[in-house]
């Protein structure tokens, strides 16, 4: 390494930057192209791809923030976290099936979310005759899965209750996946819901 000084106190230091400002000022102070070095006279520099990336990721995450509040799925996924999905839950489940995001989002193969595509005769629970068979019913109220409800319940305690805990926490995710798989009702089940390291 070798030491050397700033601008301020060395006189040809301070021409060199004075110089530099004035020919970042504009066009009017531009060098003439013929005293340029041979790269710079047919245009600017390339521009740097990773600043490009940059400004691109930039531009798209503002065009989602501006869109997203006018998709249908906004004021769904409002009910359960109000907030933007967080990078810790991104990278909980990096790994996991999609059977967590369907949860989210509500499109899971539960007999309400069938029903509506004609895949299934009644949007009606198995085990609940006239009640339907949605995510809230199927976490909280049927008594078929009481034994499992209750194995949730005792590993989280009061908060097992609460949808956007049980979705959006990493603390609860891997005890939903346990509880899902219990019940053997999603099929494929929600084996590979856990990361590998859970």
């Amino acid at each position: 390494l070798r030491w050397v000084p700033g601008h301020e106190g060395v006189h040809g230091n301070e021409q060199a930057d004075r110089a530099a400002k004035e020919a970042a000022e504009g066009p009017h102070r531009t060098s003439p192209r013929e005293s340029l070095p041979r790269y710079l006279r047919k245009g600017p520099l390339p521009l740097s791809i990773s600043a490009m990336k940059q400004a691109h990721r930039t531009q798209v995450q503002a065009r989602w923030a501006r869109l997203w509040p006018t998709s249908p799925r906004y004021h769904r996924l409002q009910a359960i976290e109000s907030a933007t999905i967080n990078k810790s839950f991104l990278k909980l489940t990096a790994n996991c099936s999609k059977r967590l995001t369907s949860l989210r989002t509500r499109h899971i193969p539960l007999n309400k979310h069938l029903h509506r595509l004609t895949k299934v005769n009644s949007p009606h629970c198995p085990h609940c005759p006239l009640i339907d068979e949605t995510i809230l019913h199927f976490l909280f109220d049927c008594p078929q899965y009481q034994r499992e409800r209750h194995i949730l319940a005792c590993a989280l305690g009061r908060k097992s209750t609460s949808l956007p805990y049980l979705l959006t926490d990493s603390e609860a995710i891997p005890h939903l996946a346990r509880f899902v798989n219990a019940t053997r009702r999603l099929k494929p089940t929600l084996g590979e819901i856990l990361p590998p390291s859970s």
